[in-house]
């Protein structure tokens, strides 16, 4: 048998326009209807999630949490890091953001320490 007869012997590919037809079935919405009810709810969610997000009162007490959170006296990132159950870039995000907005004081700057300012 030769290599030529092996390869005629192959089975032919099957091609789609021998696959039997798929009935084609209309969406239960429109797309303009589909499109509102999708655009209504990200109006929601930037709605509820802008009210907590940007609300000053809101930032405040969430800033305040954060600084119970730290130890009195001096600290460093990586106590500071310890405080919290957060990731490493998220925790020294929190600790420039209270160095930011004054409520952190840097007393050291090698190596960089922080403490809490007295109100």
């Amino acid at each position: 048998m030769s290599m030529y007869q092996i390869i005629s012997v192959k089975t032919p590919p099957v091609y789609a326009k021998d696959a039997p037809r798929r009935e084609l079935t209309p969406p239960a919405l429109s797309f303009a209807q589909q499109a509102r009810l999708d655009n209504a709810a990200v109006r929601e969610r930037d709605r509820t999630g802008g009210k907590f997000h940007s609300d000053p009162i809101t930032t405040l007490a969430r800033r305040l949490e954060w600084l119970e959170a730290l130890p009195d006296g001096q600290f460093n990132r990586i106590t500071g890091r310890a405080c919290w159950i957060a990731a490493e870039a998220a925790a020294d995000n929190r600790i420039d953001a209270l160095e930011r907005a004054g409520l952190l004081k840097r007393v050291a700057f090698k190596p960089i320490q922080w403490t809490k300012v007295k109100a």
